[in-house]
């Protein structure tokens, strides 16, 4: 059998659950096109005003979230800014580095303010 990259859209509703709102194949797209017939499903189906879009900054989704959704914040994913930041760090700093990283996104997911 074989192996396909999927993407997964999940929600947090109001008791605090992760729900799966819908998913679909990577080959349907990254474009701003392909999001936005994502997004207009999702609103179809009800999804109403969310708060939050947090992805991995694939090409066209910040667009088609502010263009379905304009009261909606768009974040990058800490995983993968933490990522794109190591990448740019000598190998040899990279554990002491994603170490202090961690610690800092520990921090702030407690309440306590930011160390930086």
């Amino acid at each position: 059998m074989g192996e396909e990259v999927v993407y997964l859209a999940l929600g947090i509703n109001e008791e605090g659950m992760k729900e799966v709102l819908t998913f679909f194949p990577a080959s349907f797209g990254e474009s701003a096109e392909a999001w936005k017939e994502v997004l207009a499903d999702l609103k179809e189906r009800g999804l109403k005003e969310p708060l939050l879009f947090i992805g991995i900054g694939l090409t066209g989704l910040p667009h088609a979230v502010k263009e379905n959704y304009p009261k909606a914040d768009f974040q990058s994913c800490l995983l993968h800014k933490m990522r794109q930041s190591l990448a740019k760090v000598r190998k040899r700093d990279r554990e002491v580095k994603a170490l202090d990283m961690r610690r800092v996104a520990h921090q702030r997911e407690r309440g306590i303010p930011e160390l930086l």
